[in-house]
């Protein structure tokens, strides 16, 4: 727990063997993502409010970025947690081991076409569930680096385009990139992208644990698509199945110790908070 009394759970905690076990009871997510909150602000704004609620937002960021570290930290915790938190609601997440028995059935030849329409109905799943996958690798490994004092934003400008190019190519610290000056109008909407982070440079300092880097190289080469067509399902079905239950383990956990951490800085006394 920090001094603000936020407890940032990130790669010091995967050592920690209930990450693998899939330990803790899992919380029932049905909230809508932030993410998903803003996306639709946004679709109901007319370009004129768009660009404002743009202009504010990217002034809160480098509000953040100037502050202090324990307002970078809370921030990341939110991160971790909305990315966990929209990945379980994931179709396919809540009925792993339904589609763990509907394999069963293919592998055994016991596949009924009620079978065959419960499969179907994860392919339709598909593409809605690969964008949270993807937005929970993207959002803990962005918390992981704004924690450790690092820029997430691309930049505005070509009076900026010297860290532009250094941004792409290792990540850079928060306080190198502030003695550019930086305005607001030059902070981009937009984050560093999921191949970025899957750069050598970024990875040495995110430390993923193996599985998790060898599973995210493999949902951005192929567009994070979990394949769960027939063929593809009778040949790897139960590796799939195997890797995506070890990535909800790791969500799981996160979010949990997240609830733990709010019920107890809400036990600490008023004077302590």
């Amino acid at each position: 727990m920090n001094s603000t009394g936020e407890t940032i759970y990130f790669i010091k905690d995967l050592k920690d063997p209930s990450f693998r076990e899939g330990g803790g009871t899992e919380h029932v997510l049905e909230q809508v993502g932030a993410d998903d909150i803003r996306q639709m602000r946004t679709q109901r704004l007319s370009q004129e409010e768009a660009a404002k609620e743009s202009a504010r937002e990217r002034a809160e960021w480098l509000a953040l970025y100037r502050g202090p570290d324990s307002d970078r930290a809370k921030r990341a915790s939110e991160l971790t947690y909305n990315g966990a938190r929209g990945l379980l609601t994931a179709h396919v997440m809540q009925n792993l081991k339904r589609l763990d028995e509907l394999i069963d059935h293919m592998h055994a030849k016991t596949q009924t076409k009620e079978h065959a329409t419960e499969l179907f109905e994860f392919a339709a799943q598909e593409v809605y569930d690969q964008v949270k996958i993807i937005s929970f690798f993207e959002s803990w490994m962005k918390a992981i680096l704004l924690a450790k004092g690092y820029w997430i934003h691309g930049f505005e400008g070509k009076r900026l385009n010297p860290l532009r190019n250094a941004i792409k190519k290792r990540p850079q610290k928060i306080a190198d990139v502030l003695i550019a000056g930086i305005t607001a109008e030059e902070v981009s909407e937009y984050t560093i992208g999921m191949s970025t982070l899957l750069d050598p440079a970024y990875l040495e300092v995110i430390e993923l644990p193996i599985e998790l880097t060898d599973m995210a190289f493999v949902i951005n080469d192929d567009r994070g698509k979990i394949h769960l067509k027939h063929d593809l399902v009778m040949l790897q079905g139960k590796d799939i199945v195997n890797d995506l239950r070890r990535l909800k383990n790791y969500a799981t956990i996160l979010v949990n110790k997240m609830h733990e951490a709010q019920q107890a800085a809400k036990a600490l006394p008023a004077e302590r908070l």
